[in-house]
Parts: structure tokens; C-alpha cells; sequence
């Protein structure tokens, strides 16, 4: 901690405070061959699951150590998404080649295999990549959807057949016409694990997972919707849209509470949020993240080689994880508040007349005239 050295009474200093976040890499590692697509810490914080881009597989990391503890094969394409469920002991990904893999992660055992069945657009091509996976809060069930427009919903485990359960479609998104097949790009469950919330072109459409009836649309009137998420510990929801945007939504009013711009247009990335809320990282700006405090207070995580696709917050501690087409992730950890100063303002009042005798207190003690006090610890 840095001193105030005040010269009294000719040169009167007042230094000026102010705070800025900053955060040092705490460990890296290279991840995956042709780049990282997505990654998910477990809701413990220890666990770090990692999708690939280009090698098609899932990884999961000890936080702690940074070292490789599993490895999960299957997918045959890029690895959209990977998603813990609510006690960390079962480990979901979505793939491009239209399939969701569930594996048990510390036997490896593999609980759940599914397809999304293909809907055919202009030219015969098929749309069945799944876009996100994630489970309902009992664990029994696992949600996806993707190109489709479907949301399916799965039972996790085998039939007394010895299959896998088949998965139930709960919603539908488009009319089957080849040339208007509507895309679900991301999905999550509601603040209240209820519902499931999926972004499809410029709307946020919540379906009750009870009913599997649509309960809620939130409009974005100026483009495509990439992703959605919760707010922790508040009633708000979090999308990010290919115009760059960040948006903060009261989920009770559907309406729009704040705007961030986060990074160019025609790029997509994901909002991620401390556990308590007060800060928020995005990827996406170039090879660099940033961490938001409010609407403009922003902090550069550099260092990437390529675009960060996706940065996520650790659910228990202040620690974030940064993912890149380089194919690295790097953790990123708070280093302590130290007080910055700025150049002080000096203020050189008038000399005293030598002819009048001059008495001066500080602290409660008299000082002689041009004595220096130095202040420490301030």
C-alpha cells in the first residue's frame, strides 16, 4: 500500500482514489486441436467441462490443477454445447451431427444417446445439429433442441428392452416448409427451473416443461437471438443478439431493464454472471474477453490468439474461464483491490507574513511550518 506525504502549511497535496478490477491467469492449457466451442464449469466450481470444435470431443478439467481428468468420445461433428447437471455427477453435450450424449462422469458410463430427427430444407439439405442440452432440475430428463425447431425431452437411462428411451418432442417451432425452417440456437432453464427458455429468430420462447404448453415470448425487434441465460439470484434473464447486444430482461414484464454493447455485429457469444450477480464477462470482442461492471465499466482479459468463442464465471468463486478458436482456455482469477492514484492536485496557497507568528495543529499536535508527515496505510 502507497503513502500520502503531505508538506505543510505551502504545498497542500490532495490525492485523488480510484478502483479498477484486475485480474492475472492463473492456469492455462491447450484444450483442443482446431478450437474450443464451449465450456461449463460443474456447480461445485472443481470440475471444467470442455467441448471441441474440430476434434469433436469433450474434455473435463480439475479447476484446481488445470489437469485433463476425462475424456468423453461419440460425437461425430462440432460439439456445441456441454452442460453439468444440478449435482455435478452427470455430464450432457450437444453435436452439429444431430446427436446428445449423457455420460455418468466418474465411471464414464454412458446413460443417455439421442437423435434429432432431421427436417429438410430447400435442396433436400438436412437440419438436425442440436444447439444446446441441458437437464430438468429432478435429473430424470434431459432437454434439447436445435436446427429443427424442435424441443425434445428424454429420459435418461435404458428401457426394459435394453434401449436407450426414445425422446419425446414437446415443442414446434416451424411448419415443416422448406423454405421457412426456423432455427432454435440456444436453451436454458428459467430462474425457476420450471420452464425451458430456447431463442429462436428474434423472440425468447418459454415452454412449461409440466404442461409443455408456451407460456412466454420476449421480442427483440432488432435481430436474430443467439443465446439465453439466467440472472443468478434474480428474477432476470440475459441474451446476447447478432447485433452485438447484450440485453437484461425482467422475466415478469418481458421487457427490456438494460442494453450492453458488447462486441461487432454478426458475432455470437454468450453472457456469463458472478454467483452474486454484480459482474458479467463476454467473449467475442476480437481475441479478447471482458469483464462488465455496469452498463460501461469494462475490464480487457487479453491474451488469446484467436476470438474468444465463450466466456463463463466460475458459480463459486470469483474466477472466470476464457475459451478460444486457438484452442486454449485460460483461468483468470480477481487479483486484490489496490488503491490507483492519479496525479494530484496541488494547491500552493500565498506564504504566510513574516511577521505574524504562525501556530499549526494536525492531528491534534502542533508541527513546526514546512515539517513533512507522512501517512501510511491510507
Amino acid at each position: 500500500m502507497r503513502s500520502l506525504i503531505f508538506i505543510l502549511p505551502y504545498c497542500i497535496i490532495f490525492a485523488f482514489n480510484s478502483f479498477a478490477q484486475q485480474y492475472k491467469v492463473e492456469n492455462e492449457w491447450f484444450a483442443h486441436a482446431g478450437g474450443v466451442q464451449n465450456i461449463h464449469f460443474s456447480p461445485n466450481g472443481k470440475l471444467l467441462a470442455s467441448g471441441g470444435k474440430n476434434d469433436f470431443k469433450v474434455k473435463v478439467w480439475q479447476v484446481e490443477t488445470g489437469k485433463l481428468w476425462k475424456i468423453f468420445s461419440g460425437p461425430k461433428n462440432t460439439i456445441y454445447e456441454v452442460n453439468f447437471n444440478s449435482d455435478g455427477k452427470l455430464l450432457a453435450c450437444a453435436s452439429k451431427d444431430g446427436t446428445v450424449w449423457v455420460w455418468e462422469i466418474n465411471s464414464g458410463k454412458l446413460i443417455g444417446q439421442y437423435k434429432n430427427q432431421a427436417v429438410f430444407g430447400v435442396g433436400k439439405k438436412a437440419f438436425k445439429a442440436v444447439a444446446f442440452a441441458c437437464f430438468t432440475l429432478d435429473n430424470n430428463y434431459v432437454v434439447f433442441g436445435g436446427e429443427n425447431g424442435f424441443v425434445s425431452k428424454a429420459k435418461l437411462g435404458r428401457s426394459s428392452g435394453g434401449a436407450f428411451y426414445s425422446p419425446k418432442r414437446i415443442f414446434q417451432a416451424n411448419t415443416h416448409t422448406p423454405s421457412q425452417i426456423k432455427t432454435i440456437t440456444s436453451g436454458a432453464l428459467t430462474p425457476n427451473g420450471k420452464s425451458i427458455m430456447i431463442t429462436i429468430d428474434n423472440f425468447v420462447q418459454v415452454i412449461d416443461l409440466q404442461t409443455e404448453q408456451r407460456t412466454k415470448i420476449f421480442y427483440y425487434p432488432f435481430d436474430y437471438l443467439n443465446d439465453v441465460v439466467t440472472v443468478p439470484n434474480k428474477n432476470q434473464i440475459a441474451t446476447w443478439s447478432y447485433d452485438g447486444k447484450i440485453s437484461i430482461w425482467d422475466f415478469n414484464s418481458e421487457s427490456i431493464t438494460k442494453t450492453i454493447n458488447a462486441s461487432e455485429s454478426n458475432n455470437y457469444s454468450s453472457p456469463s454472471f458472478s454467483s452474486d450477480s454484480r459482474f458479467m464477462v463476454s467473449g467475442a470482442f476480437g481475441s479478447i474477453a471482458r469483464v462488465w461492471k455496469g452498463d460501461d465499466n469494462f475490464v480487457n482479459l487479453a491474451g488469446h490468439k484467436s476470438i474468444v468463442r465463450v466466456a463463463r464465471f466460475s458459480p463459486t468463486e470469483h474466477l472466470i474461464a476464457t475459451a478460444s478458436y486457438d484452442g486454449s482456455i485460460k483461468l483468470w482469477k480477481q487479483k486484490e483491490l489496490e488503491t490507483a492514484f492519479d496525479i494530484p492536485v496541488v494547491f500552493n496557497p500565498l506564504p504566510p507574513s513574516p511577521k505574524k507568528k504562525e501556530i499549526l495543529y494536525f492531528m491534534g499536535e502542533k508541527i513546526a511550518l514546512g515539517k513533512i508527515i507522512e501517512l501510511k496505510k491510507v
